[in-house]
């Protein structure tokens, strides 16, 4: 298998964005929360470079674009400047093809690794989506951190599924359905029994920084997309003692819930 991501301390939406027209209603300010669901859309579809200046400057290895619309041939590019006029280059992605789309707009997730840490607070997001049906390009969330990585990767065993959500059907008396319809979240949870002493006090520190509050970018497979399920931006969750009982600096286990 290939190396998973899980991105992490992000800061993407604590940065200042120029260069983009937006919806005066569904504007910059959107990018700004936490919340997936709150979108910022752009209704110019010829022209997307999206400038991101981060708050500091912060060792990046994962990029995310999270509840976006892009169809399957759409593409998107990062780039990274050492200067705020990005006029000198440090990094590029190259164009990427989406190539996976699926109904739910609100779960259209990219993950991408830098491959190595790039450091600096200018940045730039191309889009481009002729095929674009909805007449806008829209973003959640955009997601610039760090990313963890052990050489051993995650042993087997490891478990994805669908967590139940609190959507609701009520029929009243004279047989009219009414429904509260929240989205089911994915989960994955793995472990890792094999890793060095630095990687342990890595994971640490993670554990530490992100708790239950902080939001993780997770990608089980960048070689395989698999239509996009296995990518999602997510919170650790609590692990049942009866599942994992005994802490060791070599052996950890992660659970991880999607958040909307």
């Amino acid at each position: 298998m290939s190396d998973f991501i899980l991105g992490h301390n992000d800061i993407g939406y604590k940065s200042t964005f120029a260069g983009v027209t937006w919806q005066p209603d569904l504007n910059d300010s959107m990018l700004k929360r936490e919340l997936i669901t709150a979108v910022a859309r752009s209704l110019d579809l010829s022209a997307f470079n999206l400038d991101i200046t981060l708050s500091v400057d912060q060792p990046v290895e994962s990029l995310g674009i999270i509840n976006h619309n892009l169809s399957k041939t759409g593409t998107y590019r990062w780039r990274a400047y050492s200067d705020p006029a990005r006029t000198n280059l440090i990094y590029d992605s190259t164009t990427i093809t989406v190539g996976k789309y699926y109904d739910k707009m609100e779960y259209q997730t990219t993950c991408d690794a830098t491959g190595s840490e790039i450091s600096t607070s200018y940045w730039r997001l191309t889009l481009s989506d002729p095929s674009n049906t909805y007449g806008y390009f829209q973003i959640g969330r955009i997601f610039i951190g760090q990313r963890l990585y052990f050489d051993k990767n995650m042993d087997y065993g490891l478990q994805l599924g669908i967590e139940e959500t609190n959507s609701d059907l009520e029929t009243s008396q004279v047989g009219i359905e009414t429904f509260i319809d929240v989205g089911n979240k994915r989960t994955a949870t793995f472990d890792f029994s094999l890793l060095c002493y630095n990687e342990g006090n890595e994971f640490l520190r993670f554990s530490m920084g992100n708790g239950i509050i902080g939001a993780c970018l997770f990608e089980f497979n960048p070689d395989d997309k698999q239509e996009g399920l296995k990518t999602f931006i997510c919170r650790q969750s609590s692990l049942s003692p009866l599942d994992y009982s005994s802490y060791n600096i070599n052996n950890f286990a992660i659970s991880l819930v999607e958040i909307f």
